[in-house]
């Protein structure tokens, strides 16, 4: 926000691409729909498991993108937990979405659950990544649905490995085109 401050007293205009900063005066906005890419993570994971004990991971707490996805996600879980099909066994936002932090999280939930996760909701493909390290350590890796985001190489290759189960992909070419128009 300060910098958004400093360029606007500068005279510059400013686009929050992506992220919105928050508290400042930006120009313009431009980002995907965050909501709905929560919703799609929410609404693939409860289909495939619509029943059971799940770890809701969110991304880090100082980032406006990881609330909405998080927001749209629970649109699907939480009437499911609110029913008591769904347990939330765990609820927590990973610092700067680092995966070591991902996995120590979902580490201490396993043992707290004596290994007796039936799905994650990970809010990015990088923490799923460390979600899946974890899962891995006890032969669970590829048993245990996993959501994420990014469509990133490593995680199409988790995909077709069978450790993660989805990815969204986010085509930051349209992004860029309409911060362009």
């Amino acid at each position: 926000a300060a910098i958004v401050d400093n360029a606007k007293a500068a005279g510059l205009k400013v686009i929050s691409y992506d992220r919105l900063v928050l508290d400042s005066d930006v120009d313009l906005y431009v980002s995907f729909d965050n909501q709905e890419v929560g919703r799609l993570m929410g609404s693939y994971l409860t289909k495939l498991v619509p029943k059971g004990s799940y770890i809701v991971l969110a991304g880090s707490p100082t980032d406006n993108n990881a609330k909405l996805y998080r927001d749209g996600a629970m649109e699907f879980i939480k009437p499911l937990a609110d029913k008591g099909d769904i347990k939330i066994v765990m609820d927590q936002w990973i610092t700067d979405w680092q995966p070591t932090i991902a996995m120590n999280l979902v580490q201490n939930a396993l043992t707290a659950n004596n290994n007796k996760i039936d799905a994650v909701l990970a809010p990015n493909d990088n923490t799923a990544g460390g979600v899946i390290q974890a899962l891995e350590q006890v032969g669970l890796a590829g048993k245990v649905p996993i959501t994420g985001q990014d469509a990133e190489v490593t995680a199409a290759q988790r995909i077709v490995k069978g450790t993660q189960t989805m990815t969204v992909f986010k085509d930051t070419r349209e992004l860029a085109s309409e911060a362009i128009q």
